[in-house]
């Protein structure tokens, strides 16, 4: 069974190379399309701040049916907690309840730009995943992260148990501050899985059980922070 899946990779930016297109895709989006920063402080078309320099970047490629060639199509930043404070702290109120320890990280920097149309939330998905993975190869058991109404309603919709850590705050509009514990962001992405992969057979009329996206997770390769 053909399946669009595995057309999407998450690479993990560590060379010039691939740390310049996650840049250039956060530019592409933060800077050109919602102006949430201004382009003239970035006249190279790379987007970046002063955490970049301990994070671990991810960098979503996509590759079209029939083609030997993929593009670059989204990106998203994992940040350490512990030794420095996280962006999260300095934009939000969070609740006396939280820590931050060694253990935690944020979730940052999302940008999709270039998704094929038609795959609606496949993408975000995608990267989600890799972030999991990511957080829990690192030892990390709480991740951060702050998010517009809307796209919180849509994780939430998607079975990501989201637990709102602080109350909302304004930067670029209306945000809310969120924690995620890393073990049931898996079981809520196993679900969200279920549901494209149902989706996915139902608009093809495809009585098949196969989880043609649980191939495609499994495959995915880890990498601890080294900063």
């Amino acid at each position: 069974m053909q399946t669009p899946y595995p057309s999407y990779k998450v690479v993990i930016a560590s060379e010039d190379q691939t740390r310049c297109a996650h840049f250039q895709i956060r530019y592409m989006v933060y800077c050109e399309k919602k102006k949430y920063e201004p382009s003239n402080l970035f006249p190279d078309g790379y987007e970046r701040d002063a955490h970049d320099a301990h994070s671990l970047h991810m960098l979503l490629k996509y590759q079209p049916p029939g083609s030997q060639n993929d593009r670059n199509v989204g990106a998203l930043r994992l940040i350490p907690g512990g030794n420095r404070p996280l962006p999260i702290e300095h934009l939000a109120d969070l609740n006396h309840r939280e820590s931050i320890t060694d253990a935690t990280g944020e979730l940052s920097r999302l940008a999709i730009h270039g998704a094929p149309a038609g795959h609606d939330s496949l993408p975000l998905f995608v990267l989600c995943h890799a972030a999991q993975r990511h957080a829990a190869a690192c030892g990390m058991s709480r991740l951060y992260f702050l998010a517009r109404p809307a796209l919180a309603r849509h994780l939430t919709r998607n079975h990501l148990p989201l637990q709102q850590a602080g109350p909302p705050c304004y930067h670029r509009g209306k945000r809310i501050p969120y924690s995620l514990d890393v073990y049931d962001f898996a079981k809520g992405l196993d679900q969200w899985r279920h549901k494209l992969d149902n989706q996915w057979l139902s608009a093809r009329g495809s009585a098949s059980t196969n989880n043609p996206l649980k191939k495609w997770c499994e495959t995915i390769e880890t990498k601890k922070i080294s900063v």
